[in-house]
């Protein structure tokens, strides 16, 4: 079975089983297991997606200590969006091609917004370049940490569920299932309304936006047209009320 395949049917499964249990934790009233889903989404979702994969990955829009980039690399997994290699050859593509033939997850068609397309992107099925060229990760294939996290991918997410099944079954599902089911849906959210809804403060040659709901679901990802323009910059917003919490955290880790 492909890697993708693979990915799609975790991401699925993830989906499938989220809904139950969250609503079983409520009828329950044990709270407690949906604060701490919330805790590990934090790490695997926003620190995970948008510090790791994006920002410093992606764009090495900073640099931070080995040792912490190497950690965050190896949780980045837990969030199941793809290997790093992987993850981070569909994204620089995405800026090569942005909106354009070629983008692997523009939320337009023949330059029209789809819904086809968008739905697509939300549920996580948005890899629609098969073959990424290989140029755009030649910093990463050579590295040991991404290409053992590339061959261990699934072996890692694997090993980290059984040890919470051991620990407690319930954590198998509010550590892993529910907060790696709401990651994809940020990542969805800001896909699809980073390029749909909202303003723009730069003419950039996409439908890049600046959509404040794709702010509050990603934490700071949602100054996307700024991004775009800037993709270099490590703190995406520009004007007083463009917070960003994320790039406030990467002010605490980054050495240069």
């Amino acid at each position: 079975m492909k890697l993708t395949t693979k990915l799609i049917s975790l991401q699925a499964f993830n989906h499938v089983i989220t809904v139950p249990a969250i609503a079983y934790a409520v009828y329950t009233q044990q709270y407690t297991y949906l604060w701490i889903a919330l805790a590990v989404w934090f790490v695997i979702g926003p620190v995970s997606s948008v510090i790791t994969l994006h920002r410093l990955l992606t764009h090495r829009s900073f640099a931070t200590y080995a040792w912490l980039e190497k950690a965050l690399s190896y949780i980045s997994v837990i969030s199941t969006v793809g290997p790093t290699i992987n993850w981070v050859a569909v994204h620089r593509q995405h800026h090569a091609k942005s909106d354009r033939e070629g983008d692997p997850h523009s939320p337009y068609a023949n330059g029209k917004f789809s819904l086809t397309e968008a739905a697509k992107i939300w549920l996580g099925y948005d890899w629609k370049i098969p073959n990424i060229p290989i140029k755009f990760v030649k910093d990463l294939i050579r590295n040991p940490t991404h290409k053992f996290i590339f061959n261990n991918y699934f072996k890692i997410i694997f090993a980290y569920c059984i040890v919470l099944l051991a620990i407690d079954p319930m954590l198998f599902l509010f550590a892993y299932v529910v907060p790696a089911s709401v990651t994809m849906h940020l990542i969805g959210v800001v896909n699809i309304l980073g390029h749909y809804h909202g303003y723009r403060n730069h003419e950039t040659k996409d439908h890049s936006s600046n959509s404040w709901i794709a702010n509050i679901v990603s934490l700071g990802e949602g100054w996307h047209n700024n991004h775009h323009a800037k993709p270099a910059n490590y703190h995406t917003g520009e004007k007083w009320w463009e917070w960003d919490l994320m790039g406030s955290l990467i002010k605490l880790i980054k050495i240069n």
